[in-house]
């Protein structure tokens, strides 16, 4: 069931434009798992944004990191919510 719902098993279907956000120590998310859906969406010639956190989890701590995650994230609706 997992992987008939995965993301990356559906990689190809996927129209929307894709901000991918990881924090590096992610351990409910890792890592791994934002790299394949990242190679499998370039396989299928998407080019997601990609942002990975040094020295966070599953969720952003340092006030710096989410300054920087909501800056990036406006950009990303402007650009593509017009």
């Amino acid at each position: 069931m997992l992987v008939a719902q995965s993301p990356v098993t559906h990689a190809d279907r996927l129209k929307a434009p894709l901000q991918l956000v990881w924090g590096a120590e992610d351990l409910r998310v890792p890592l791994t798992h934002g790299h394949r859906l990242r190679s499998e969406m370039r396989k299928a010639g998407l080019e997601p944004e990609w942002v990975v956190y040094d020295g966070e989890g599953h969720g952003l701590r340092k006030l710096e990191n989410r300054v920087d995650w909501a800056q990036r994230l406006e950009a990303f609706l402007a650009k593509h919510l017009k």
